[in-house]
């Protein structure tokens, strides 16, 4: 059978279509060979079956004439043959030669920054030719020249975008006229966004993309050139830069915690990475003070990146105006803060080379080799209230835990009977019993940095007060702990009411009645999670193993949007039916400007109480509960023992970037308070910023400012306390005037942008590109050849032979049926059926 290929144009690399040369071609789909032997089989079978009747005929006495049983047998193999014909799918040429048409062309420029970077020979002649040139020039003088653009229009139709963090449709005259400025590349991103959403219906087209290469959203996407080739599209690459024009090592730093208190301890990461440095070594140092406090030596050994950690625990200030960024005048009852600034270098100690060199790099710019972490460090103690109306063993060991820890000041307020609360605060020796709940305003709660709450709560947040609680949280940054599950009895009025005014911020969905015997399960968030981390004692899961269970817990019917669950609980297996269903037991969850840590059961106090073989885990529970409360006191806007805070969008900026600094209030300030931090620059320039609170009832003031010189920036508020005095009109009294406060924040600022700082081109992503879709990798010279492409494309879409299936007729179906008609009518009619 000859087989010839089908003329598909002038286009290059277009795959051939081979069909039969007969003028009427088939194409049986089983195959020619088994197509045959299916024929052959169903012929025999149809002798067979006549021969087969005929002896039956015979047999019982209705042996039909010769003439009769050959008709029979002629429609039979009439009938055949028709089958055999259509299985053998004879088909008709409907080829139609058209006018060319236009093939898609979208032409993808890469509008980076890196694409400015200097190291492309200047393209044509004349006295300039070969030198050095931006590559974005290299490519408005070639490739997006407009003249050329404009008669690349007439061979296809073509579309002209430039993309660096997005995608933007720009004219030729643009192209020409515009600048390299994009932060980012998405190179993968730009590809996926300029295909058809989905397949069939778009003809195949042509993807030219004109870049070095770069993409700093992720280094490949498989997906994304898989999904290219299955479309049928092409890429024309043109690599444009040098592939390794600079040298390089940089460091990226992370601080794990930037808040502690005195002697606790954070880890500091440091990230450095390399380019062209593959067998060098670094120093990696911590300085603090302009004093090492240690240094780590890390060989690259062919990797792009190597990382350091160091271990700090910085000592807060212990007078007034001591240590780094020490609030002046610090408060005496709950001492004062300091800033902690960690400074870490990364030195190339040997390139790699074996060359001996007097110079300490060789890199194209050494500003990004150092990055500074920033650690606040708190003497002041955290203010909790504990607020219980139904006194059990979980509220005493809780209030023993935090009464023992030197960092908080406990207040708590205890209902002992009707109408009987009793007060008392960590350090007082009496109780104090005249305490009217009622009277509890929202500025009186808000002093507090947590609140804690037990059972039958509703004795001190009956019915709508309850919003004192929820506003605390959600509208100024408080943080709660819900200590013994469902804080408020929902049986009773007043305890429904609060229950629905607490409804938004808490981590669950109350359901009614009670479970008890309650086993533990850790799941992986409590696993990850800094409040269950106990290395010393093990993994979480085998920790909880050995504690007691929960006593008992109200039903819950599920967690909200955003609660994160820490353990879970599941009443005990019977061994029969299913398996119980699990609740949360601890989870926490971000509400508003605040925090919510939600103990959904009575009988955490049990592990304070272990027996003597499991007492190697004493400390889980005072740990726990330690963790906790600092992790609440300090998450959050405010900082413990303050009614201001003062933050930064960012912690670390590049020059020129806007930075936006931020003062919030737990309360509403007067309205002439406006906060004014002093910014004092690397080179001890000073400035003073203004913040302009947002609204007449806001409690945030916020003013943007732009850091100019790399280097780091010391802001510093020094404030009086805006609530104080605020009702009274006369000044008061010098010993009545509230001591400065001070808040302060660090600023680094860098060159960070990977754009920048590793601009050396890759064109080894564009070829794979270009190799994956059977497309091209040309040159800046080359650019004639995508021309000559989409001429040689759309004359090869012109002429594509179609063939279609010639029985595909109602005639052949019809005759087919007629023949078995035919058949049964007249064996019907002789007797023989």
């Amino acid at each position: 059978m000859n087989v010839a290929p089908l003329p598909q144009g002038d286009g290059p690399d277009v795959e051939p279509l081979e069909v039969l040369d007969w003028p009427a071609t088939f194409r049986p789909p089983l195959g020619v060979a088994p197509t045959l032997l299916v024929i052959a089989a169903l012929v025999v079978l149809a002798v067979w079956l006549h021969l087969a009747g005929w002896r039956r005929d015979e047999a019982l006495g209705l042996a039909m004439s010769l003439p009769r049983r050959v008709v029979l047998l002629v429609l039979r193999l009439s009938a055949l043959a028709l089958v055999a014909f259509i299985l053998a799918g004879p088909s008709v040429d409907r080829t139609a030669d058209t006018a060319p048409l236009p093939v898609k062309a979208v032409v993808l420029a890469d509008a980076s920054i890196s694409m400015a970077t200097v190291d492309v020979p200047r393209p044509g002649g004349g006295s300039a030719a070969g030198q050095p040139v931006a590559r974005w020039d290299a490519l408005t003088t070639t490739w997006l020249d407009p003249l050329w653009l404009l008669q690349l229009r007439d061979r296809g139709d073509v579309q002209l975008l430039r993309f660096a963090g997005r995608v933007e449709p720009i004219s030729a005259g643009q192209a020409h006229s515009a600048e390299p400025d994009g932060d980012s590349t998405d190179l993968y991103g730009a590809i996926h966004q300029v295909l058809p959403s989905r397949e069939g219906g778009v003809p195949p087209g042509v993807l030219v993309i004109l870049s070095d290469g770069h993409d700093t959203i992720r280094g490949s996407d498989p997906a994304t050139v898989e999904r290219l080739a299955r479309l049928g599209w092409r890429v024309i690459a043109v690599p444009v830069g040098e592939r390794a024009s600079t040298r390089d090592v940089s460091i990226l730093v992370n601080a794990e915690a930037d808040h502690l208190f005195e002697g606790q301890s954070t880890w500091i990461d440091a990230a450095v990475w390399q380019r062209g440095y593959d067998q060098g070594q670094v120093d990696v140092d911590l300085v603090e003070d302009g004093r090492v406090l240690e240094s780590q030596r890390l060989g690259f050994d062919h990797k792009p990146t190597v990382r350091a950690r160091f271990k700090v625990t910085p000592a807060a200030a212990r007078a007034p105006g001591a240590g780094a960024g020490a609030g002046a005048g610090g408060d005496s009852r709950f001492g004062s803060d300091a800033l902690h600034a960690y400074r870490v270098v990364a030195r190339l100690v040997d390139d790699g080379t074996g060359l001996s060199r007097t110079e300490p790099s060789e890199e194209a710019t050494t500003d990004n080799n150092q990055q500074w972490a920033f650690v606040q460090v708190s003497r002041r103690r955290i203010r909790v209230a504990l607020f219980e109306g139904q006194p059990y063993w979980d509220t005493r060991f809780l209030a023993r835990v935090l009464a023992d820890d030197a960092q908080v000041e406990l207040t708590t307020h205890i209902a002992l009977g009707e109408g009987r609360v009793v007060v008392s605060t960590t350090g007082d020796n009496q109780a104090q019993a005249a305490f009217d709940p009622a009277a509890m305003t929202q500025e009186q709660l808000n002093a507090y940095d947590v609140v804690v709450l037990g059972r039958g709560i509703e004795r001190f947040f009956a019915g709508d007060r309850a919003a004192l609680i929820k506003s605390y949280v959600a509208d100024h940054g408080g943080a709660l702990v819900l200590a013994r599950g469902q804080p408020f009895d929902a049986d009773k009025p007043a305890g429904a009411a609060a229950t629905q005014a607490m409804q938004s911020i808490s981590p669950v969905r109350w359901g009614r009645g009670t479970v008890g015997r309650l086993a533990l399960e850790a799941t992986a968030a409590g696993q990850a999670s800094p409040l269950m981390n106990f290395p010393d004692l093990g993994k979480l899961d085998a920790i909880v193993t050995r504690m007691p269970d929960m006593l008992a817990a109200t039903r819950i019917q599920g967690t909200r949007a955003g609660t994160v669950v820490l353990l879970e609980q599941s009443p005990r297996s019977t061994g029969q039916g299913a398996p119980p269903p699990r609740m949360a037991a601890i989870a926490h969850q971000s509400a508003g400007r605040g925090r919510v840590l939600a103990v959904l059961s009575d009988g955490l106090w049990r592990w304070a109480f272990l027996p003597a073989t499991d007492r190697r885990y004493d400390s889980v529970y005072q740990g726990f509960w330690s963790r906790a409360i600092r992790w609440l006191a300090t998450g959050g806007e405010f900082l413990p023992g303050r009614d201001l805070a003062m933050s930064l969008d960012r912690l670390s900026s590049e020059p020129g970037q806007p930075v936006t600094v931020t003062v919030t209030s737990r309360s509403l300030p007067p309205a002439d308070f406006a906060p004014t931090v002093r910014i004092t620059g690397p080179d001890g320039a000073m400035q003073a910023l203004v913040l302009p609170r947002g609204s007449e009832q806001s409690t945030r003031f916020e003013a943007v400012f732009e850091p100019k010189a790399s280097g780091v920036y010391e802001l510093e508020m020094v404030y009086a306390d805006p609530h104080a005095g605020s009702d009274t009109t006369e000044p008061p009294e010098p010993p009545e005037i509230p001591e400065p406060q001070v808040l302060s924040a660090r600023l680094a600022v860098y060159e960070s942008n990977v754009e920048k700082l590793d601009p050396s081109a890759r064109p080894e992503t564009l070829k794979e590109l270009a190799d994956a879709t059977h497309g091209l990798c040309l040159g800046l010279e080359d650019r004639e050849q995508l021309r000559d492409l989409l001429t040689g494309y759309a004359a090869a879409r012109a002429s594509d032979r179609r063939l279609e299936y010639a029985f595909a007729q109602p005639g052949v179906f019809i005759a087919l049926a007629a023949l078995f008609f035919v058949d049964w009518f007249l064996r019907r009619r002789w007797g023989s059926i």
